[in-house]
C-alpha cells in the first residue's frame, strides 16, 4: 500500500512479504522525497536491505515491521532483498522531477 501525504513529501509504502512482493513490482519515488518503506515478513525472521542506498530494516521477527526511512537522492532502480532468502523482494525506483 502506497501512501503519499497530501501537502508534505513524503512517501510511505508497507512491503508485505509474500504478498505485495515480487520482481515485477516496482515502488515508484520522485527525488527529493522523504521515504518511509515499512517491511513485514508474516511468515519468518528477516533482514531486508536497500541497494543503492545502502540501508537495512535489521533483524525482523515473524511478524514484527521493521522501517527504513531516508531522502530519495539517488535516481534509477535500486533492489530491495531479503537477507535471510536472498530474494529479490521489489524495485525503489527514483526518478527525477
Amino acid at each position: 500500500m502506497a501512501t503519499t501525504v497530501p501537502d508534505s513529501n513524503t512517501f510511505e509504502y508497507t512491503i508485505t512479504v509474500g504478498e505485495n512482493t515480487g520482481t515485477d513490482v516496482v515502488i515508484d519515488v520522485v527525488q527529493g522525497a522523504q521515504v518511509v518503506l515499512n517491511v513485514i515478513n508474516p511468515d519468518g525472521h528477516d533482514d531486508v536491505h536497500l541497494h543503492g542506498y545502502d540501508l537495512s530494516t535489521g533483524s525482523i521477527e515473524k511478524g514484527e515491521t521493521g522501517t527504513m526511512t531516508f531522502q530519495a537522492t539517488k535516481t534509477g532502480d535500486f533492489d530491495i532483498e531479503s537477507h535471510e532468502s536472498e530474494e529479490l523482494i521489489s524495485i525503489l525506483r527514483v526518478t527525477a522531477p
